[in-house]
């Protein structure tokens, strides 16, 4: 909370003056979500399913349909499955019927999914993914999981399906110059997400209300 802070050079990208300090504030996370998403080397037409309809799985749909990747998002709160229809999304639902082989299989003509991106629900999540894959795909493991994150999978149904278990975190100097393009062009994809911007002086009111799994962001402005 100081009027300054010293970082390295490095750590410093220049935003255009136009961007408003609530896109701004998305470059971060647009950043980390963009690696994954290049790690796990999602393109257009790929049939791709994210689990986890909260702030993150919500900028996993606006940016790979912005590739022009065909997003279904899986979340057993059905108040996050509005807002993702809202990024582009093909359609939603419960983390439960990723294990349901007819459903994964209608959805995607047969194949299964090609990327899945999981964001939240810990290693149940991880396992519908598993369930959900189709041959070859690359499952991202974009969450940490704060509980007990022992995983049991076959070696060989990784082997012979050859699946990628992709772990992520971070973002490179050229992620964050990505991001910020991202937005920039893509501008009103990320008026489906919530960010509050208070007056330092409500400092109190906007630390309760940035436990409010509904709200995206909360910003203190010190100006």
């Amino acid at each position: 909370m100081a009027n300054f802070v010293g970082v390295p050079a490095y750590q410093v990208f220049s935003v255009p003056s136009f961007l408003a300090p609530e896109r701004a504030a998305l470059v971060e996370p647009v950043a980390c979500v963009a690696r994954g998403i290049n790690r796990a080397r999602a393109k257009a037409g790929d049939t791709v399913a994210v689990i986890g309809g909260g702030t993150m799985g919500l900028l996993h749909s606006i940016l790979l349909t912005t590739k022009g990747c065909d997003v279904y998002l899986f979340d057993d709160d059905v108040a996050t499955h509005g807002p993702v229809m809202s990024t582009g999304a093909h359609a939603t639902g419960s983390v439960h019927s990723l294990s349901d082989p007819k459903l994964v299989e209608k959805l995607t003509d047969g194949w299964g999914f090609d990327c899945i991106f999981c964001t939240r629900f810990g290693v149940r999540g991880i396992q519908g993914a598993i369930a959900a894959a189709s041959r070859g795909a690359r499952i991202v493991l974009y969450q940490s999981i704060p509980t007990s994150d022992l995983l049991s999978v076959g070696a060989n149904f990784l082997h012979y399906r050859e699946i990628e278990l992709i772990g992520t975190i971070a973002q490179s100097a050229d992620d964050v110059r990505n991001a910020i393009r991202t937005i920039v062009e893509h501008a009103a994809r990320f008026d489906v997400l919530q960010v509050n911007l208070w007056p330092s002086s409500n400092a109190q009111e906007a630390f309760e209300q940035a436990l409010d799994p509904r709200v995206n962001r909360v910003m203190l402005d010190f100006r």
